[in-house]
């Protein structure tokens, strides 16, 4: 992540993530659906079931699309790593602004239900 010695989340880590995320977006479909998952896993000789794809989508899928987008790939690439949470940008990352207005950390958590 970053240079040597870099505490945060920054534009060079933002673009490294994307790089990546756009190399298994083999569709072009803004995320990495069931059956892309399932391709890649596949030609990693990792195979699995399309149900098992399916369910490691939903798992991740924290804005209910059916896809892993750009978002949701960041936050299971970083997930549990102190300076992404507390430094990341967000706004960079959550298509949905109204959602980091009221929860900075909105895109590596799942919708909240309406009270």
């Amino acid at each position: 992540r970053g240079d040597e010695g870099d505490e945060g989340y920054d534009d060079s880590d933002y673009l490294a993530d994307h790089e990546v995320f756009d190399m298994l977006d083999l569709r072009c479909e803004g995320g990495v659906s069931p059956e892309v998952l399932q391709e890649v896993l596949s030609s990693l000789n990792s195979a699995c079931t399309m149900e098992e794809a399916a369910a490691m989508v939903r798992v991740a899928d924290h804005h209910g699309k059916g896809l892993i987008d750009f978002a949701d790939f960041v936050c299971l690439l970083h997930a549990g790593d102190p300076a992404f949470d507390a430094d990341s940008d967000p706004t960079r990352i959550d298509p949905d602004p109204t959602r980091i207005e009221s929860d900075p950390l909105a895109p590596c958590r799942p919708p909240r239900s309406p009270s």
